[in-house]
């Protein structure tokens, strides 16, 4: 026996060829216990690494299907990438009616694309929602979620983007007039005005 002393793999060979008894119910029953135990931790993980994979391979195709279709709304125009209808932006809470959501069967795996155009405003660092109806501020935001079923639990994927307005362009404007104490109606001298940023002017 391979790693055993001359002595040790004597011993055993001895247990072997001369013990008469062999295993008792007792102990053959231990032993499959024991090895059933093994097995069912190795199938066990087996299960659990599949599962992982499954769940990432899944996340990997349902962001290329967002990605993918980002991409084909951005390479329309700005006047062309049509903004979802107001009712479907309270409602639905995506596009219904200029993309509607579309199903894609991916290793047997059923993905839902749905799509929302909203009209944004830039404050700063921050973006703000706009509605339907409202002015165009020459932003939009383009949002994409896939979503999928893994067992009984509903997974998504959701990114978003942004679309300007290339004929933009920033105005110039200029302040005049008086500043006047509204009790005394009296001219304030050397008075500061601080003008704040609206994107619509």
């Amino acid at each position: 026996f391979w790693g055993m002393t001359m002595k040790q793999s004597q011993q055993i060979h001895n247990f072997l060829t001369h013990n008469k008894k062999g295993l008792s119910q007792v102990e053959l029953m231990i032993t499959v216990a024991i090895l059933s135990t093994f097995f069912i931790a190795v199938v066990s993980s087996f299960i659990g690494i599949g599962r992982g994979l499954m769940v990432t391979k899944a996340r990997s195709i349902a962001t290329n299907l967002v990605q993918e279709k980002i991409e084909y709304l951005k390479q329309k125009s700005y006047y062309r990438l049509l903004v979802t209808a107001a009712t479907d932006y309270a409602i639905l809470g995506y596009d219904s009616q200029y993309y509607p959501p579309e199903t894609e069967s991916v290793s047997d795996i059923v993905f839902t694309r749905k799509v929302l155009i909203v009209k944004v405003k830039e404050s700063g660092s921050t973006l703000t929602e706009l509605a339907p109806t409202a002015n165009d501020s020459g932003l939009k935001k383009i949002k994409v979620t896939v979503t999928w079923r893994e067992s009984t639990q509903l997974l998504s994927v959701e990114i978003f983007n942004l679309k300007y307005n290339p004929d933009r362009v920033a105005l110039d404007g200029e302040i005049t007039g008086t500043i006047t104490n509204t009790l005394t109606g009296l001219a304030i001298n050397n008075a500061r005005v601080f003008v704040a940023q609206n994107s619509n002017y």
